[in-house]
């Protein structure tokens, strides 16, 4: 903010003239504005160049610490005192910080990174490119990631990005539709007249039918004025529906972007139904124009095996398809690293990079861990003389007797145990609740005030174990607009390691509990899905007979929303988790809900195709079942499927024996 201050200072103009919200975004993300000595004559070259290092994209770019900057700036009044004018001379060369900061440059992907913005540079109406990028965790492809679709944005393409998660692998198509709500969300911050013009392709395109896709896209009623609900149809039609009009949904994406990117990360941890949706539209012959990018982590090669054999729908559609699989930077870039961090000379970053492989095994992730380590262990130390840049001293033979790590999870343990006990009991709420947290949400479970909450995690921030953005479309005074995440999966799953069973549990609780208020003001479905999963975790806790019933009518819930939503392998899971809940007693107290719970468990696993347990459920009902029209119901489904398997006698004499039921006989 400094560094745009002084810009408006000295041209008397703001760097990027634009009124839309969506385009201020992208400008400050991807474009540069013009230098000050550009826009105005007479602007010293020197100036100029300060204001621009201020204002870098890159914070290893800008100036590091607020001596660097003032000794420049001095430098600028000492000649113009003297010669009455600025000459140009090389910033920073006392900008040195007694901080460890860790480069933010992106080594070794270059390459990489070229083929893929080839591809987007070459995508077309006839034409879509597709990318899988793999490799063990640790190995820097979310920042290879981030600097692709920066470098999109630069281009002037829209790049839009979902992510799977542990967490949230309860919630129907979780990446997919997260990806495509911000979409949403993106045209909603366009200018009216652009909005209006989305509106009417889509309503042209799609029609009444945009609300079949409303259950994973919310943001979607904000795009139409359809308001009628739709006609109930069959599960099968109602699925052909749903995908149809996401794939038709998702063309016009296609059609409009320049092309349109798609990048979900972590497909390791995609449900079934997130794969078999994302292969009906990406191999859809119709949606062309698109460069998709999916990322996933593996350990080992029976692991990778596996996930590619989970990918195979995707692999096997004809349409061609990269594979970029991530290897360990090699030693000559882990010293270039090592010198642009401790501004030291080739031969100490060289020696330095040779100790971090053996410790580290090169992995990024961890080097940089092991780097912090040590700056807290004191071993690496900012020399008395600042004369220079070159600040730092490394204390090669103690580093060289430092223990070896078992593997990463042991040393993010270590740095985990230097934190304040108030950090980390913060965290552990954090880590309950998922990757990605808000201090809003750590408040209204720990009852902490959300500026203590912001205070104590100002550690993990300063040891990068966290990190924080400002959410887009969020009001400014809202609580919820700043969001933090793990710097990497493992550091929650190491926090998950130190709860108890029995702590843990108690954390789900709070946290079902928050949810659960939360769904009393919102429809919003996936509120729905985090009561039902937290809960589900703390079901050891839950011990009074209404706590368990309402547990088991949230898990009927959001069966019945992942059913709409045609997630079937997860409605099958709350139905269960339901089934389960519901004692012999509900029968006689409450047996509408345990119908429909065996009812439609039944029907899914119908709709996954798993007869056998249908065949289970489906005898349940038969003896429950109460009236005509739940019999017929129940015959009706085990009639479909018999057809289904082909075994069409069989349905046949149900089907008579059904008819016989209603007083409607048909001659053998």
């Amino acid at each position: 903010s400094l560094g745009m201050t002084f810009y408006y200072l000295v041209t008397g103009i703001v760097p990027f003239d634009v009124s839309d919200p969506s385009k201020i975004i992208h400008s400050h993300i991807a474009r540069y504005p013009a230098s000050p000595s550009e826009i105005k004559q007479g602007i010293p070259e020197a100036i100029s160049n300060i204001i621009m290092k201020l204002i870098a994209k890159e914070a290893s770019d800008r100036y590091q610490s607020s001596k660097g900057l003032l000794s420049d700036l001095m430098k600028c009044e000492e000649q113009l005192a003297s010669y009455g004018r600025i000459e140009d001379f090389a910033l920073g060369t006392q900008d040195f910080s007694r901080e460890l900061l860790i480069s933010q440059k992106l080594y070794g992907r270059e390459d990489q990174i070229r083929e893929i913005i080839k591809s987007f540079d070459e995508c077309g109406p006839d034409r879509k490119d597709i990318y899988f990028i793999s490799g063990p965790q640790g190995l820097g492809k979310s920042f290879m990631l981030k600097e692709i679709r920066r470098m999109i944005s630069q281009k002037g393409g829209r790049a839009i990005q979902g992510k799977f998660t542990a967490e949230k692998s309860h919630v129907p198509y979780y990446g997919i539709a997260s990806a495509l709500e911000q979409a949403v969300e993106t045209l909603l911050c366009s200018s009216d007249e652009e909005l209006q013009t989305w509106k009417s392709k889509i309503q042209n395109t799609i029609g009444p039918n945009i609300l079949a896709i409303e259950p994973i896209i919310p943001a979607v009623s904000r795009i139409t004025d359809q308001k009628t609900p739709l006609p109930k149809l069959g599960p099968e039609e109602s699925r052909n529906r749903f995908l149809l009009t996401l794939t038709s949904f998702f063309k016009i994406f296609c059609q409009e972007f320049s092309p349109m990117v798609l990048q979900l990360d972590n497909l390791h941890l995609a449900d079934e139904a997130s794969i078999q949706l994302l292969g009906q539209i990406i191999t859809d012959t119709d949606s062309n124009n698109l460069l998709f990018i999916g990322s996933f982590d593996y350990q080992s090669g029976h692991e990778k095996d596996n996930i590619l054999a989970k990918l195979s729908q995707l692999r096997s559609s004809g349409i061609p398809f990269r594979e970029i699989e991530l290897k360990p930077i090699p030693p000559d870039l882990i010293a270039q690293l090592v010198e642009d961090t401790l501004l030291c000379n080739r031969a100490d970053a060289e020696e330095f990079s040779k100790i971090l492989i053996e410790k580290t095994g090169g992995n990024l992730f961890f080097i940089k861990q092991f780097l912090r380590k040590l700056y807290d262990d004191d071993l690496l130390k900012v020399t008395k003389s600042e004369e220079s840049r070159s600040g730092w001293r490394i204390d090669f033979e103690t580093i060289r007797q430092q223990e070896l790590t078992d593997n990463m999870v042991s040393m993010l343990l270590t740095n985990l145990e230097l934190l304040p006990d108030s950090t980390t009991s913060v965290l552990k709420i954090a880590a309950c609740i998922g990757d990605e947290f808000t201090a809003a949400q750590i408040a209204n479970i720990s009852h902490l005030k959300e500026d203590e909450i912001a205070k104590q995690l100002e550690p993990a921030l300063k040891r990068k174990i966290l990190g924080i953005v400002e959410i887009p479309n969020q009001p400014s005074i809202d609580s919820n607009r700043y969001q933090y995440s793990f710097a990497h999966p493992k550091i929650a799953d190491s926090l998950l390691g130190i709860l108890g069973d029995d702590e843990a549990q108690g954390l789900h609780l709070k946290i079902g509990r928050y949810y659960a208020t939360l769904i009393e003001h919102s429809s919003t479905s996936e509120n729905l899905f985090q009561v039902a999963y937290h809960l589900n975790k703390a079901i050891s806790k839950i011990k009074k007979p209404e706590d368990l019933f309402f547990l088991a009518t949230i898990n009927h819930q959001s069966g019945l929303q992942a059913m709409q939503s045609h997630a079937y392998d997860l409605a099958i899971n709350y139905f269960s988790h339901a089934k389960g809940l519901l004692s012999e007693s509900d029968w006689s107290k409450n047996y509408d809900l345990c119908y429909s719970v065996l009812y439609n468990l039944a029907e899914a696993y119908f709709l996954d195709f798993d007869f056998d347990n249908m065949e289970v459920m489906i005898s349940l009902l038969l003896e429950r079942a109460s009236t005509l029209e739940e019999k017929t119901n129940v015959k009706g489904l085990k009639m479909q499927a018999l057809v289904a398997h082909n075994r069409m006698v069989e349905a046949t004499k149900l089907g008579i024996d059904l008819l016989n039921d209603l007083k409607l006989p048909l001659p053998q």
